[in-house]
């Protein structure tokens, strides 16, 4: 029996403050008696006694000025008002969610996923004291992250590496300590918004450097950026358009012309990957974003990209390149403000051992997902509807598009499954008593219809979800 219906039974059996019509505002009783009173014992445990006196308060005031209008008011609706706020302000709190949405990296829902073995591998080695600056073999100080350095020259063939908080941090890093004050030459066609609202060339800009913009919306030729570069030339930037695409009348100019001209005039040059993809991205349907490798082996000095999202490790910003410029980097005072903590940097030293190993779509579950095939999308929805049909619940299989998603691979499409909910309910009241389970599943609606996608649920989560369905449908 849930906690929820015991305290419903309480009700029912016991008085309470809240047992008789209320006439006036001073018919309320104090917010000190309703705290000590055992109704709210359970909420007073799980959030603070501080909490629950702000959340009553609030509701005794919505009361008081509907007593003051000369309203007649039942206890009883108080009572339940307060238990209802404060039942729903447990999904305020950071919370797991089933993802039915179709998108495996959801930006609002965390991006990437942590599997259960890095989860627990980031227990065994936090719980308590750690070597994050501290050298075992000379028992003297040590530098922060560079076992992981280590590991991404290992995997990459990278000459060094910098890791930050995100990818926004890594860019500002680096204008800041080649372009301040300089010009950063870069395509008018590349300069994204990236999620909350945030402009790329107002980020560049905040490190001091001069925006240099050339070419139009949809067209840069490599004369552009060679008639641009001069004196006052401090880096030039590549940035793959992650977030958005392009289409029709367009054209731009690779990497590797980029980087050649870098060499002639003697001037670093950058690629802002965006996502960052290890693996090749065609091994789960997509088919136009660079790899790691691919932006790497065009010679830019330096290549930066996201931890999370479609490399599959915590969010970070990750710099690789040319040794003498990522030492440059470490030096900028501003470093020490956007370098990662203890659990990104393990984290991320999982993450590249699981790819070294060669057990990423085992260690991630995004790159599991990622990388499901079809036909098994196709077997696990039939499985759920067979059930859900057995228990008398009208469901049948969809096929759906899913998304990589985290702000990458913009129009590129995957073939997925859902089950569709045949409900009379309408889709919008169905999707919220779905977000109102425990956990709250997060499903879409298709053509009028409410839909969970199987694209981001690990085949372990169909049991789960589906006496969720049964019990949420009332069969």
């Amino acid at each position: 029996m849930s906690g929820l219906l015991k305290l419903r039974i309480f009700f029912a059996m016991a008085d309470t403050l809240f047992d008789r019509k209320l006439s006036s505002p001073r018919d309320i009783p104090q917010v000190e008696q309703v705290v000590a009173d055992p109704f709210v014992g359970e909420y007073v445990e799980r959030y603070s006694r501080s909490y629950v006196l702000q959340i009553v308060r609030v509701v005794f005031d919505q009361f008081r000025d509907r007593l003051k209008d000369g309203e007649t008011i039942d206890g009883a609706e108080i009572r339940q008002t307060i238990l209802d706020d404060l039942e729903s302000e447990r999904h305020k709190f950071f919370t797991s969610v089933v993802n039915c949405t179709g998108i495996v990296v959801h930006t609002n829902l965390g991006r990437s996923p942590l599997g259960r073995q890095r989860a627990q591998t980031l227990l065994d080695k936090l719980t308590g004291y750690s070597n994050l600056e501290f050298d075992i073999s000379t028992g003297k100080r040590g530098k922060r992250g560079s076992h992981v350095t280590r590991l991404f020259s290992l995997l990459t063939g990278a000459e060094a590496s910098c890791v930050v908080n995100n990818n926004a941090a890594a860019v500002y890093l680096i204008l800041n300590t080649f372009c301040n004050g300089k010009e950063c030459v870069v395509s008018r066609g590349e300069l994204v918004q990236i999620g909350g609202g945030f402009r790329m060339p107002d980020v560049m800009t905040a490190s001091g450097a001069i925006l240099r913009e050339i070419g139009t919306t949809n067209r840069v030729a490599f004369d552009n950026y060679y008639q641009a570069v001069g004196e006052n030339t401090g880096l030039i930037v590549k940035i793959h358009l992650s977030n958005f695409k392009l289409t029709g009348f367009t054209e731009s100019v690779d990497a590797k012309q980029l980087a050649a001209l870098g060499r002639e005039r003697n001037i670093p040059v950058m690629y802002d990957l965006g996502s960052g993809s290890w693996l090749r991205p065609s091994d789960y349907g997509i088919k136009n974003e660079p790899s790691i490798t691919n932006a790497l082996d065009s010679g830019v000095d330096l290549v930066c990209f996201s931890g999370d999202k479609l490399f599959g490790g915590p969010q970070a910003g990750i710099i690789l390149g040319n040794a003498d410029l990522i030492e440059k980097l470490h030096k900028n005072p501003l470093y020490r403000a956007f370098r990662p903590d203890k659990v990104t940097l393990l984290l991320l030293e999982e993450t590249l051992l699981s790819y070294l190993r060669g057990t990423e779509t085992l260690d991630s579950p995004a790159m599991t997902l990622l990388t499901t095939e079809i036909d098994k999308l196709k077997t696990r929805a039939e499985r759920i509807c067979a059930s859900l049909g057995k228990a008398g619940i009208e469901a049948d299989m969809l096929e759906t598009t899913a998304l990589a998603g985290g702000g990458s691979a913009p129009e590129e499409e995957m073939r997925s499954y859902g089950v569709r909910l045949n409900s009379k309910t309408k889709p919008d009241d169905l999707a919220c008593a779905f977000r109102s389970a425990d956990p709250p599943i997060i499903g879409r609606i298709i053509d009028d219809k409410f839909v969970l996608d199987l694209k981001a649920l690990l085949e372990t989560e169909d049991e789960e979800l589906t006496a969720a369905i049964k019990t949420i449908l009332g069969k």
